[in-house]
């Protein structure tokens, strides 16, 4: 979700950035006509549900294949992605005021955290990252910081402050990528922080 700033600060990059960023979460749209508040909370409560019941399909081929520690540390890393998930969504709720659209946010806000937990589930699970960070890394490394690689990584990573509850979760996933994957912490807390979306 960074990427759109740096595409919109660095003009240059808009044409090629805005393509890919059209994908980064799918929604079931029940119909286009469905154009009221409750027909689009009903919609959206049936995309949550869907993603709801594939991430916790993943959670469970995972959790089958690991070894007593890390079946614990991925225990304790889902208590706390939910205590984040929770929390963030709740304040996406109260920013909107309680208004008539805040149901609608906080939905969408449980549908992209929940998505980006699923794909970090599939990383572990396969070791194939499908956040398209990497793939930002290499365009900003190439065009806005004339390859400084550790440059680049900071910049698509931005500062956001998640609160945290967020920096709880992504430090315990983090260390799971690194034990597995031997993902660079620095790394992996940058890519975390590139995929959450900005209430």
């Amino acid at each position: 979700m960074q990427l759109l700033e740096i595409a919109f600060r660095h003009l240059k990059l808009a044409p090629l950035l805005l393509l890919p960023s059209n994908y980064a979460f799918a929604e079931n749209l029940c119909s286009r006509e469905n154009i009221t508040n409750p027909e689009i909370i009903k919609c959206s409560q049936e995309t949550f549900k869907k993603i709801d019941e594939t991430l916790n399909k993943q959670y469970r081929h995972l959790i089958e294949k690991l070894d007593k520690k890390q079946k614990n540390n991925l225990t304790q890393t889902q208590i706390a992605w939910i205590k984040f998930k929770e929390k963030y969504c709740d304040d996406a709720y109260e920013s909107a005021n309680y208004g008539n659209e805040a149901s609608i946010d906080r939905l969408s806000c449980l549908t992209q955290i929940t998505s980006t937990r699923l794909s970090e589930l599939i990383y572990l699970r396969t070791g194939v990252i499908n956040d398209g960070f990497y793939k930002a890394v290499s365009i900003v490394n190439k065009k806005i910081t004339n390859y400084d690689y550790k440059q680049a990584v900071a910049i698509l990573g931005g500062d956001s402050d998640f609160g945290k509850p967020w920096e709880n979760y992504a430090t315990k996933h983090c260390s799971m990528t690194l034990a597995i994957y031997k993902e660079d912490n620095t790394r992996c807390i940058s890519r975390m922080r590139f995929q959450t979306p900005i209430n």
